[in-house]
């Protein structure tokens, strides 16, 4: 049986670093603290408010980045550097010196070492029913997020039914292969980030 969770928008932590605001939208373990580094993953989206910003030194976190709204340049010295349009991402080691051009919204996944996991964007303004069968891999946890970008969906899972408006994020634990989750669009446009974590 899943364990399912949502966090509404107005549930969610926002505060101010150098470069603008960062609100955090999920943290496992929940006891635990960004400040304190001691999470196993995290998920926030930042605004970023200022034309060029130096990404905070993270070690032992791996990150992954999707650009929302605007477009981004990322140079990471000594390694690569690439400009995301929105909905595009990149990968890359929080202990890595970042830095970046460009004022957006964007959306984090944050990874602990043996926490692995992937995001993707979701695009439900043609399609109005998606199914997704969970990816399951050979790992003790499992956890699916899906963070409502844009407009208003309804996930159908297993026997439940659950409605998501911009700004909110579900979190599906305790997920088989048998698993049955349908998204369905209540909008003309909406676009949802799904993230799924193992370790």
């Amino acid at each position: 049986m899943c364990e399912i969770k949502i966090v509404r928008k107005e549930k969610q932590h926002t505060k101010r670093w150098s470069g603008g605001t960062t609100t955090e939208i999920a943290i496992f373990p929940e006891s635990a603290l960004y400040e304190k580094r001691n999470f196993k993953w995290r998920i926030s989206s930042a605004r970023v408010e200022e034309e060029e910003t130096n990404f905070t030194f993270l070690p032992g976190i791996w990150r992954k980045i999707m650009v929302i709204q605007g477009s981004l340049k990322l140079v990471h010295e000594g390694h690569h550097e690439l400009e995301l349009l929105p909905f595009e991402q990149d990968s890359f080691n929080g202990e890595w010196n970042t830095r970046s051009y460009g004022k957006v919204r964007d959306f984090n996944l944050m990874l602990s070492k043996g926490v692995y996991g992937e995001i993707e964007h979701i695009n439900l303004c043609n399609d109005k029913i998606i199914e997704l069968n969970p990816k399951q891999e050979n790992y003790k946890n499992y956890t699916l997020g899906f963070y409502c970008v844009q407009g208003d969906c309804d996930f159908y899972i297993e026997e439940g039914s659950y409605s998501l408006k911009e700004g909110d994020f579900i979190i599906i634990d305790q997920i088989s292969r048998d698993t049955d989750i349908k998204l369905i669009n209540m909008d003309l446009s909406c676009h949802v980030i799904k993230a799924y974590i193992y370790y």
